[in-house]
């Protein structure tokens, strides 16, 4: 599956026949740009997105005024694709690690189906650039896969097919944040795609 979805137009043709724009459409109304984080009259919304892959948010970002956003992916055909889609928007092709320095504070930070694709070292890695990218006042999203143990066998072969290989429980997800950030809120969409997987949210601040 790994090698199959690393080409944009076939991984983007697997997320719509998925389902994923109805999800990406609810993560943008109700968490990326909801009351408490955006407003029409805010002179500027800085969105960083972390594993932005071909660029899919997009669609539903663009109908928001005064959004400025920078989406980020190790994964050159990725961003060439999301660079000639979207030229009004910046897309840069990097790893994201402690090191990884854009010197900017972001208003929203969020990740889509990331962590579940790393293992618990590249995690602290990634939450060493978003710690270093954002103030008190930023409002981080982490959304990913909510692995459960007592899976039916269709959600098992399905989870066993998928190329993240590091899919966490919700109390797995708690522990790795809770030594970085604080947990605002914590969001369950249980029916995001057409195939049967649950979606977690966490809303954070950055602690002090």
């Amino acid at each position: 599956m790994r090698e199959i979805l690393k080409y944009p137009l076939i991984y983007n043709f697997y997320q719509h026949l998925i389902g994923c724009d109805k999800y990406l459409k609810v993560l943008t109304k109700e968490f990326l740009v909801n009351p408490s984080v955006y407003s029409v009259d805010k002179k500027e919304l800085k969105i960083l997105e972390i594993g932005c892959a071909t660029g899919n948010i997009i669609k539903f970002l663009k109908k928001y005024r005064n959004i400025n956003y920078t989406g980020i992916d190790i994964s050159k055909e990725y961003i060439k694709y999301a660079v000639s889609k979207y030229p009004e928007y910046k897309f840069i092709c990097t790893k994201v690690d402690k090191n990884t320095n854009f010197n900017t504070i972001y208003n929203v930070i969020f990740l889509e189906g990331v962590l579940s694709g790393v293992n618990d070292n590249d995690v602290i890695e990634i939450f060493s650039f978003i710690l270093n990218h954002s103030d008190q006042n930023t409002v981080i999203f982490i959304s990913d896969t909510n692995y459960k143990k007592d899976l039916s066998y269709i959600k098992r072969f399905l989870y066993s097919k998928e190329r993240n290989k590091y899919m966490r429980t919700e109390d797995k997800y708690k522990l790795l944040l809770e030594k970085y950030f604080y947990i605002e809120k914590i969001s369950v969409n249980k029916h995001p795609y057409i195939i049967p997987y649950e979606k977690i949210i966490f809303e954070l601040r950055k602690t002090y």
